[in-house]
C-alpha cells in the first residue's frame, strides 16, 4: 500500500508546531489517505520552514487561522521537494487524497491552485466552519462531507486508480 512520507517539523521547532494525521472512516479509505492538521501552539520566535516531499498525493488545504481569504488550496505532486515558509503563526487543516483520486490532476502537476468553490460548495463558508470547530473530530466530519460532495460532483474518483498501478506485481519504474 502507498504510504506518503512526512518529513516532519524541524527539530528546533518541535515543541511549538503540531502536525497530526487522522485516518478516515472506512467509507472514505479508497479516496483519502488522511485528514491532517498543521498548526503552531504559540507564536514562534523564528519562521517555520516546512519541507514538502513529492509523494504523488494531492492535498486540499484550508487556512483556518482566520487570516486567509477563504479559498481552498490544491497542492499537487511534483518531482522535487519544496520548502515552504509558513511564518511564525499558522493553522492549516486538510485532506490528503490518494494518488489518482483527483480527476483533473494531470492538468495541475507540480503547482497549486486556489478555489473559491468546488462543485457548488463555497470554500469560504467551509473554511469558517473548520475554523470554528477546532476539534479534529468536528473538522473531520466537515471534511468527509466535502469528500462526499466532491465525489457526487465528479471532482474526485470513487477510488484511487493509481494505487492499483502501484500494487501490481511488476509496477512501472517511472
Amino acid at each position: 500500500m502507498h504510504t506518503p512520507s512526512q518529513p516532519g517539523i524541524p527539530r528546533f521547532l518541535q515543541d511549538g508546531v503540531l502536525y497530526e494525521e487522522y485516518h478516515p472512516d472506512d467509507a472514505f479509505r479508497k479516496r483519502v489517505y488522511c485528514f491532517w492538521q498543521l498548526r503552531t501552539q504559540y507564536r514562534l520566535d523564528t519562521d517555520c520552514h516546512y519541507l514538502v516531499l513529492p509523494d504523488a498525493c494531492i492535498d486540499l488545504i484550508f487556512d483556518v487561522s482566520g487570516h486567509a481569504d477563504g479559498t481552498a488550496l490544491v497542492m499537487t505532486p511534483g518531482l522535487q521537494a519544496i520548502e515552504l515558509n509558513l511564518g511564525r503563526s499558522f493553522s492549516y487543516t486538510g485532506i490528503r487524497f490518494h494518488p489518482g483520486v483527483w480527476r483533473q490532476s494531470r492538468h495541475i502537476i507540480a503547482q497549486s491552485q486556489m478555489y473559491s468553490s468546488l462543485g457548488v460548495m463555497d470554500m469560504a463558508a467551509l473554511a469558517r466552519k473548520l475554523a470554528e470547530d477546532t476539534h479534529i473530530e468536528q473538522q473531520q466530519t466537515h471534511l468527509q462531507d466535502l469528500v462526499k460532495h466532491l465525489t457526487e460532483h465528479k471532482i474526485i474518483n470513487e477510488t484511487a486508480w493509481m494505487l492499483h498501478l502501484f500494487a501490481q506485481s511488476d509496477p512501472p519504474k517511472s
